[in-house]
Order: C-alpha cells, then sequence, then structure tokens
C-alpha cells in the first residue's frame, strides 16, 4: 500500500459538537467537545460531577451562564 491510498488524519477524527440553547435570549449554539470536557473536568475538580454531568455554559450574547445542553 502506498502512502497516498490512506486517508491523511493527522489529529484523529474531527472534533464532536453538541447543541446547547440559551434559557435566556433563546439562541443556539454549537459547542465543541473540547469546551465541554474542560468545563467537566472543572466540575470534577470541585467534587460537583455526576454520571451523564452536561455543563451549563456562559452564553456569548447574555455574557451569563444560560446556555444549557439540549438533546437531540
Amino acid at each position: 500500500m502506498e502512502m497516498g491510498d490512506k486517508e491523511d488524519v493527522p489529529f484523529g477524527p474531527p472534533p464532536k459538537y453538541y447543541n446547547y440553547r440559551c434559557s435566556r435570549c433563546m439562541q443556539q449554539h454549537e459547542i465543541n467537545e473540547a469546551i465541554i470536557d474542560a468545563a467537566i473536568g472543572w466540575a470534577e475538580y470541585d467534587g460537583e460531577y455526576y454520571e451523564g454531568f452536561m455543563p451549563i455554559l456562559e452564553c456569548p450574547n447574555c455574557a451569563k451562564e444560560t446556555l444549557e445542553y439540549v438533546r437531540d
């Protein structure tokens, strides 16, 4: 197999995005999994993590922690 036959994926698969909606302005945002992983890590550090935890994030429009995960 030649090098050109393989798909070039130097950093692994593309990131996954999760749907979040602001409870205040009702705008929906796609949030990168790296941001969610960081928020989950912080919750684990603070002892607030539980199974199935999806963090509440800050809305870029409202500048308040009002972004909540929306299950599809």
